[in-house]
């Protein structure tokens, strides 16, 4: 079953069954047990704090042998020390732990509700301009949060947006945030990387996005409207275009 549980005894989790997969990391649903403050792995961990609370979590795993030539190049590592920043911020995910075993690198968080793509099916793929401002705000609030923080998300769309409840939503959590950079240093200087493939996904990317521009906030408000406009019509001009390949397909979107 779970060499989770065998090495924590903490967890029972199904690592034959992920709910999720991507690019380099797949998502598993666990179940945390009651654990005391001060068991080993939270004084390794957590120093300390009681994070358990019988509800499921999600364990997000990469993959080994990614090609990372540094753990910084990690997505997981990344996305772990992004959330690390954002602690105790209203609207991201709580993370509870971030560990490597027999070579791969472990992100367990808290289980949240379903995405905005979710909630778009849910009610017929329309949405009222009333629902779409309350979105807005939220999803304004969240991009502001993390740029405060110097980073940029650079994959903004519905699936990286969740709710608390799909019936009566109060809260919107940002996340995946494996893409994320950061715009600025410590010392609030600009950071530019030179020209390089782009980031996110293409429907609701930037046009700088596009040609391979660096990632800054400007490309998150600009994907943030895009992803506004999905929400109220249902789709995006581009979508319907009839292209044979990828890079076609990009070509057609940018005109």
């Amino acid at each position: 079953m779970s060499q989770a549980k065998m090495i924590k005894n903490q967890f029972y989790i199904d690592w034959d069954t992920p709910i999720k997969q991507g690019g380099s990391s797949e998502i598993f649903q666990g179940k945390s047990t009651r654990t005391a403050a001060g068991s080993s792995l939270l004084r390794a961990n957590q120093k300390g704090t009681d994070i358990f609370t019988d509800k499921p979590v999600l364990i997000k795993r990469e993959r080994p042998k990614q090609g990372y030539t540094q753990e910084c190049n990690s997505p997981l590592t990344r996305e772990f020390h992004v959330y690390q920043s954002l602690r105790n911020r209203h609207g991201f995910p709580r993370v509870y732990w971030f560990l490597e075993i027999t070579g791969y690198r472990l992100l367990a968080m808290e289980r949240l509700g379903p995405n905005l793509e979710d909630f778009l099916n849910k009610h017929g793929r329309r949405l009222s301009p009333i629902i779409v401002s309350w979105i807005a705000c939220k999803l304004l609030r969240r991009v502001e949060c993390l740029h405060e923080q110097s980073f940029v998300h650079c994959d903004v769309k519905p699936q990286n947006f969740v709710l608390d409840s799909i019936d009566s939503p109060r809260q919107i959590y940002m996340i995946d945030l494996g893409l994320a950079r950061r715009y600025r240093d410590s010392k609030m200087l600009y950071a530019f990387w030179p020209t390089q493939s782009p980031l996110g996904t293409p429907q609701f990317m930037s046009v700088r996005s596009h040609y391979g521009y660096p990632p800054s906030r400007r490309d998150d408000l600009e994907s943030l409207g895009y992803l506004l406009v999905y929400l109220f019509r249902g789709t995006l001009p581009w979508q319907a275009l009839d292209a044979l390949t990828e890079e076609e397909r990009l070509g057609q979107i940018l005109e």
